[in-house]
């Protein structure tokens, strides 16, 4: 309950309480919303070099096909060598 002194609204003790309690609550929530752009932030440089990790391995295993279809063509030509002799 607001009183009247000299025409100034003067709060209570407890309207006092409250409205600090308000404002320490606002700006812990200011806090949390600055903390959770840090991590989505954060987050989306993760899924970004992860991407790029995916697009790496992808080429390491293209790299191998070639190496595993050389490596046959390799063991063909030495087994035809070995028949040879």
């Amino acid at each position: 309950m607001l009183v009247f002194v000299s025409g100034i609204a003067a709060m209570t003790k407890t309207q006092r309480l409250i409205l600090d309690q308000l404002d320490h609550m606002r700006r812990a929530i200011d806090d949390v919303c600055e903390d959770m752009r840090e991590v989505k932030s954060r987050f989306g440089n993760l899924v970004s070099q992860f991407d790029n990790l995916i697009g790496q391995f992808g080429g390491l295993l293209q790299g191998l096909d070639v190496l595993d279809i050389r490596l046959e063509r390799i063991e063909r030509r030495l087994e035809a060598i070995e028949r040879r002799c």
